[in-house]
């Protein structure tokens, strides 16, 4: 399915947008893809992003599904919250990949974020910051702290990438004129794909 070797990891990468004209001022649009280019939202959107609102989307890199983030509370900035569900989902996938695929090869998440890699998944908030998360976002917090430390003992990793060189990037960072493998040229049929 995917070109992984022992000693390549098998790479998963999640990114986050918002603000900006596709996405308007207060949704955060999330992608996670592999190395491959996949998108795995679109493989693996049910049963791994059911808490989350799903779209295909056309972005200047391709058509590809997003999870749509917006947490209410405050009006809050939404590209760290989605940086954030981006991560979970990641980490979703690659604990559904080792553990029900039985998937043998190493994997790694990489994120653009360093706030999300390197503070909160490892559960680092200020106490006002958290005080002053949406509920359902501090829950997801915490969710997000227990997955990696879950993934991290299964020998997974978790970094940072530079949002140039993350495939999961939805235009922002790269040459519009760069596509990606969209569903439509996906290499896993339709029948395939988990409903």
């Amino acid at each position: 399915m995917t070109s992984s070797t022992p000693s390549t990891p098998y790479v998963i990468f999640c990114d986050s947008g918002s603000r900006n004209k596709q996405t308007g001022n207060l949704d955060a649009w999330v992608c996670v893809v592999d190395n491959d280019n996949m998108d795995l939202l679109e493989l693996y959107h049910n049963p791994i992003a059911l808490d989350q609102k799903t779209e295909v989307k056309d972005l200047p890199v391709g058509q590809r599904r997003v999870a749509i983030v917006r947490f209410e509370k405050n009006g809050e900035y939404q590209n760290n919250s989605g940086e954030l569900v981006g991560l979970v989902l990641a980490l979703r996938i690659a604990l559904y990949k080792l553990n029900t695929e039985k998937f043998t090869s190493a994997i790694e998440i990489r994120c653009d974020s360093k706030l999300i890699v390197d503070s909160w998944s490892r559960g680092r908030v200020r106490k006002k910051t958290a005080d002053d998360m949406d509920k359902e976002k501090l829950k997801m917090l915490h969710e997000c702290v227990r997955l990696r430390l879950h993934f991290e003992k299964q020998g997974g990793k978790v970094c940072w990438t530079p949002g140039g060189k993350n495939n999961a990037d939805l235009g922002a960072h790269r040459d519009k004129s760069a596509k990606r493998k969209d569903i439509s040229e996906s290499t896993v049929p339709s029948s395939k794909r988990m409903k």
